[in-house]
């Protein structure tokens, strides 16, 4: 297996190899993979099977999707074969696939998650960032006691607040109502580098504290005087930028998976109506 300092793939070996469940070394990898997904996007190829340890899934930092989903096919029992990029938050897996959109896909998994002992709520994407599918079992969330819309409380509190707060900075930033914009800028970024890294504690302690001077500073009141003007601007912008997206897309041309993940993030704030950090 690869370091993964240099590479970072998964191959999950079939049935014939190894018995139900995955074995831990396999597993300990699988979570390896899904702790790297919180920081960055993976690319991603996998191969589908009717039994979930016969599943075949390769991750890898640079290797393109495409190639991946070949080498799954290549090594996997299955015909159900797809591609793209893969991030976690918190216990949400979320694959959005440059290939076909499987039906089923997202089921079986989190079936093959839970042979690794990864109970998570798995969502499938389109290109454009939209939900195909999702699964969860609400058994398993139910008798843990965890919310699959996020991870601790801790992690859903600093979802929340980022939400809130990351307009807020911009426009206390722009506006230079707090001081040196360039501190404040640095102040939050580091909020952000912390909670990226899990820190959720740290990041929020932060947040707190930033959350009063900026309140002091009557930022918080600009706030929904210039929420129907965010609004209108992207909607504006995000009609320019997506065919030209869609066609760098598939044209396979320049970071393919940076853009696909920065369009997946603007979209699903600009559908939360946090137009901020989707602009």
């Amino acid at each position: 297996m690869p370091e993964l300092a240099n590479q970072v793939s998964l191959w999950v070996p079939n049935a014939e190899e190894f018995a139900m469940p995955i074995d831990s070394a396999t597993s300990k990898e699988l979570k390896a993979m899904i702790a790297l997904s919180r920081k960055r996007a993976l690319n991603f190829g996998i191969c589908l099977a009717s039994k979930p340890e016969d599943t075949v899934m390769v991750m890898d930092r640079n290797k393109a999707p495409e190639v991946l989903g070949r080498l799954a096919k290549k090594d996997g029992e299955g015909t159900l074969m797809t591609f793209g990029t893969v991030r976690s938050k918190g216990k949400d897996l979320l694959l959005t696939c440059d290939g076909k959109l499987l039906a089923g896909m997202a089921k079986k998994v989190r079936l093959f998650l839970d042979k690794a002992g990864m109970k998570m709520k798995v969502s499938i994407l389109d290109p454009n960032g939209n939900r195909f599918e999702e699964e969860f079992d609400e058994e398993d969330a139910k008798s843990a006691g965890e919310s699959f819309e996020g991870d601790d409380p801790e992690a859903i509190r600093w979802a929340k607040t980022e939400a809130r707060m990351d307009p807020q900075v911009a426009r206390a930033a722009s506006t230079n109502s707090f001081g040196d914009p360039t501190r404040l800028r640095a102040i939050w970024a580091k909020a952000i580098e912390l909670a990226r890294a899990t820190d959720f504690e740290s990041a929020l302690k932060i947040a707190d504290k930033l959350d009063v001077l900026l309140a002091n500073a009557g930022v918080d009141a600009a706030g929904d005087a210039s929420k129907n003007t965010e609004a209108l601007t992207w909607e504006t912008r995000s009609k320019q930028i997506k065919p030209l997206l869609l066609a760098a897309l598939k044209s396979g041309l320049g970071d393919v998976s940076g853009m696909r993940a920065v369009w997946t993030f603007a979209s699903e704030n600009a559908q939360k109506d946090t137009f901020g950090p989707a602009l």
